[in-house]
C-alpha cells in the first residue's frame, strides 16, 4: 500500500513549518529592518506616508460609492471616477510605491531563497528521510541522489508553490490562487486516482514514498 495524501501533507508540514517559522522570526527580529534600511534609510517614514495615502484614496472612493448609492452619480460615473483616482494615485506616488515594492520584493526573495536552500540542505543531510517522514513512519525510496532530491523536493514541489505565489503577487491574486490549487489538485488527483499513487515529482525523480520496512516491487 502506497502513501496517501494525508501522510504526505502532514510530513511536509512537519518539515517545512519549522524552517518557515525560523526565517519569519529572523525577519521580524532584525532582517526586516536591515532590508528596509537597504531600500531607503527613511523607509519607516515613507511607509507611514504610504498608508496615509492609501487611507485617503479609500476614503475618496467610499465617497464616490456614497454618491452612487444616493443616486447622485451613475454607475458608469462611479467607475470612471474611481479609475481616474487610481490612475492619479499611482502617477503622483510613483517613488513611494516603488520604495514599498522594493522592500516587499527583497523580503519575498529572502524567504524564497533561504527557505528553499535550507529545505534542500535539510533533505540532503537526511537523504530524504526527514524527521517529518520518520514521525509519520514513511520513507523516501528509489533513486535517492543529490540531484533527485533537488528535483523532487525543491524544483517540483517548493518552486511550483513559489511560482503560484509570484503569479498572485505580480499578476493577479485570483490567477495565483488558481495556480496553487491546480498544482495541489494535480498532486491529490495523481495520489488518489492512480494505482501507484505517484506524483509528477515521483515520476521525474524516480523516487517514491512508502511505509517504513515495506519492500515495493517497483
Amino acid at each position: 500500500m502506497k502513501i496517501g495524501v494525508s501522510k504526505r501533507i502532514a510530513s511536509y508540514l512537519l518539515d517545512i513549518m519549522p524552517i518557515i517559522t525560523l526565517f519569519y522570526a529572523l525577519h521580524t527580529l532584525f532582517i526586516g529592518t536591515v532590508l528596509q534600511n537597504a531600500v531607503d534609510p527613511n523607509y519607516s517614514v515613507i511607509e507611514s506616508e504610504y498608508f496615509e495615502l492609501i487611507e485617503e484614496r479609500n476614503t475618496a472612493i467610499d465617497a464616490f460609492r456614497t454618491q452612487f448609492n444616493n443616486e447622485e452619480i451613475t454607475e458608469d460615473e462611479y467607475f470612471e471616477l474611481s479609475a481616474d483616482l487610481q490612475d492619479e494615485f499611482f502617477e503622483e506616488n510613483k517613488e513611494v510605491i516603488t520604495t514599498i515594492t522594493q522592500y516587499w520584493l527583497f523580503s519575498f526573495l529572502y524567504f524564497a531563497v533561504l527557505i528553499n536552500i535550507t529545505y534542500f540542505a535539510y533533505m540532503l543531510g537526511f537523504k530524504g528521510q526527514s524527521l517529518g517522514r520518520k514521525i509519520m513512519k514513511i520513507e523516501l525510496m528509489g533513486n535517492i541522489k543529490w540531484h533527485t532530491i533537488l528535483l523532487r523536493e525543491v524544483m517540483w514541489k517548493n518552486l511550483l508553490y513559489t511560482f503560484a505565489i509570484i503569479v498572485g503577487l505580480a499578476l493577479n491574486p485570483i490567477l495565483g490562487i488558481f495556480s496553487f490549487v491546480f498544482f495541489v489538485g494535480l498532486d491529490i488527483g495523481l495520489i488518489t486516482f492512480t494505482k501507484k499513487k505517484k506524483t509528477l515529482r515521483d515520476m521525474f525523480s524516480q523516487t517514491y514514498l512508502g511505509y517504513e520496512g515495506v519492500d515495493y516491487p517497483f
